[in-house]
């Protein structure tokens, strides 16, 4: 694993060696090198630019966006010691992906952390990934 660290988003994770790299000025996207772009493992990290916005209504919000999927298991955790909910489903538009998703909660606002790999290979990618969520860290000013 890599650290990468985004001053832009206040934000610091570790990313596997060999990872690509896609930044805005409101996110950051890492995706591996492999396989097609529609069935690709990638993680991004994107900062709320509403300043208020809740976690609990982000997540309510795309649970409605997404049609209210059965299959939608929402839990509220932690990222980094802070509040956050964590949601597994799969995508929307191409079945053959699993994601996960990340609203936390952090006193520099609501970010949104997502993963996404083929359900066929989450049994590789998902101890990937929690790892590389345990290793997130928030930095403060």
């Amino acid at each position: 694993m890599t650290p990468y660290q985004s001053e832009p988003l206040m934000v610091k994770v570790m990313i596997p060696k060999g990872w690509k790299i896609q930044t805005t000025d409101k996110a950051v996207a890492f995706y591996s090198p492999y396989g097609a772009p529609s069935v690709r493992a990638a993680m991004g990290v994107m900062k709320s630019s509403k300043s208020n916005l809740k976690i609990e209504k982000a997540a309510k919000d795309e649970f409605k966006a997404e049609g209210k999927p059965s299959d939608w298991i929402q839990i509220t955790t932690t990222v980094d010691h802070h509040p956050a909910i964590r949601v597994v489903a799969p995508m929307k538009d191409n079945p053959e992906m699993q994601r996960l998703d990340y609203y936390v909660e952090s006193p520099e606002g609501m970010y949104y952390i997502q993963f996404v790999a083929p359900r066929v290979a989450w049994q590789h990618y998902g101890p990937i990934y929690s790892f590389m969520i345990s290793k997130v860290h928030f930095l403060h000013p």
